[in-house]
């Protein structure tokens, strides 16, 4: 229970004060003269606080009724604010579904969002391998791959200046595919391999034959008589990359042709040795008569028409011109 001030200037609640052994003081001090006057002052207290406790109920009983009568005057008010709160709590509601719908959605794209970057970095990834494993692809296509025109020159074309072009891409595709078996195993047992293979193998042959044959021809040119084998030899110099082809990829017939080139070579030399010497020795056969030196002494006549060392000096002289020429 609250405490009540009654403007006695003491508190009076019932429940903090306790009356046990009151009548015994009582009868013990009632005879003092304090107590008396005490006792005496308390009863008119009494009726005084009486009529103030009435007073206070009768204030408290008008504020209750007119705390009634401004509730009453205010309740449409009243309930126009509780429609209002309750309105403002459906919208509130209505937001916080809204809030928790996009908050899930927020959820679900931030989901997409990451699954798509996962997505395009596995993309890129996958692009990067496809350009380098094209890249690889590409270099392979271009070392094996056998266009149409670099088969038409080296079955078709004639041989010559130009030939050297077909035979120089042919031979690196020969090296391409004939070096893989060492350098990387896996792509010499590639179906593109063995596919190209036997195609390469035939033009090979194809141009190791024509080669051979051409060459043939040329050599055999050294040995018509008054062939000019200086300018005949300055022009086989211009297909010496057919030799270098022979050598790398014509075993079979690359001995032939240089045994059939040395022993022509051989031939012509020795033939024209031959014939310088044979002239060398009609020379050295002949003699000169007294008249047919024009304002020599007679004695350097006679030395010149005598003796085998005359002979030998003119000799001499003629091979310095041969040689010179």
């Amino acid at each position: 229970m609250a405490s009540l001030d009654l403007g006695l200037g003491e508190d009076i609640t019932s429940e903090e004060v306790s009356l046990e052994g009151l009548a015994e003081e009582l009868e013990r001090f009632g005879a003092d003269e304090v107590v008396k006057n005490a006792l005496e002052g308390g009863a008119a207290a009494s009726e005084g606080a009486a009529g103030r406790v009435a007073t206070l109920a009768a204030s408290l009983h008008e504020a209750e009724l007119a705390s009634i009568q401004s509730y009453a005057a205010e309740g449409d008010n009243l309930m126009e604010l509780l429609g209002q709160i309750k309105e403002c709590d459906s919208v509130l509601a209505g937001m916080e579904e809204a809030l928790g719908g996009f908050q899930s959605n927020l959820g679900a794209i931030s989901t997409e969002i990451r699954s798509l970057q996962e997505q395009s970095v596995s993309l890129s990834v996958k692009l990067k391998n496809r350009k380098a494993a094209e890249a690889k692809l590409g270099e392979l296509v271009e070392e094996i791959a056998l266009p149409p025109e670099l088969i038409d020159e080296i079955l078709d074309a004639e041989v010559g200046d130009s030939y050297v072009d077909a035979l120089q891409s042919l031979a690196k595709k020969l090296d391409f595919v004939s070096g893989s078996r060492k350098t990387d195993p896996r792509l010499a047992q590639a179906a593109a391999m063995d596919d190209v293979r036997p195609e390469l193998e035939q033009l090979r042959v194809r141009a190791v034959q024509r080669l051979r044959d051409f060459l043939l021809g040329k050599f055999a040119q050294l040995k018509r008589p008054n062939t000019n084998i200086q300018i005949l030899q300055q022009m086989l110099l211009k297909f010496r990359y057919f030799g270098n082809f022979l050598r790398r990829h014509g075993g079979e017939s690359y001995p032939e042709v240089v045994e059939f080139y040395v022993s022509t070579m051989s031939g012509v030399l020795t033939g024209n040795f031959q014939t310088y010497i044979d002239a060398l020795l009609a020379l050295r056969g002949e003699r000169i008569a007294r008249g047919e030196l024009l304002g020599a002494p007679e004695a350097e006549a006679r030395r010149a028409a005598g003796g085998g060392a005359g002979g030998s000096g003119a000799a001499g002289d003629l091979f310095g011109k041969l040689t010179s020429a």
